[in-house]
């Protein structure tokens, strides 16, 4: 065995050249919907988005915590405890993913008076919340060393966005 091999095993290699692309898949996707509506709407309406996305963005810390982490932890020295550990950290995600909801529906109404920026901030809420449950069920994938897993998620995530946009361009749908 090359001391390269010992040094750095495959599995090491696959695992993280996984969760490299993985990521670099989901920011490309990002990427692509900046330029689409820097080009289609103009710098005005990217502005719009991405103060609805980093505004929701932050939201995303509520249900999170840190319960991925801490699921990849307990998960990689007690894989026999999966069925608790997945299950409780889903319903204290429910929990405090209600409570998002209320606080983003109540903050739409009052802080964001026209309805189309209304309706994109709800929109980017949604998909923010949605995130926080692919990370739970990415967590379980880090925890078993399944990063090819973890990669594919992000990938069909991504996926979802492009097809989301190219429809949007192809119906000539405005930007809320």
């Amino acid at each position: 065995m090359s001391v390269l091999a010992q040094t750095f095993p495959r599995r090491l290699f696959l695992n993280s050249a996984s969760i490299f692309g993985g990521e670099a898949v989901a920011r490309c996707a990002t990427l692509l919907m900046a330029v689409i509506i820097a080009r289609r709407f103009g710098s005005t309406a990217l502005g719009e988005y991405g103060y609805a996305l980093a505004f929701a963005s932050i939201l995303l810390l509520v249900p999170d915590f840190g319960m991925h982490l801490f699921a990849v932890r307990e998960l990689s020295t007690t894989p026999e405890r999966l069925p608790t550990i997945f299950w409780n950290v889903h319903w204290m995600k429910l929990f405090l993913t209600g409570l998002v909801a209320l606080f983003v529906i109540l903050a739409g109404t009052w802080m964001i008076p026209e309805p189309g920026r209304r309706l994109m901030f709800y929109v980017l809420a949604g998909r923010v919340l949605l995130q926080t449950y692919s990370q739970a069920s990415m967590a379980v994938f880090k925890a078993f060393e399944r990063m090819h897993f973890v990669a594919f998620q992000q990938s069909v995530n991504s996926l979802v966005i492009v097809v989301w946009a190219g429809a949007a361009l192809a119906f000539h749908a405005n930007l809320w």
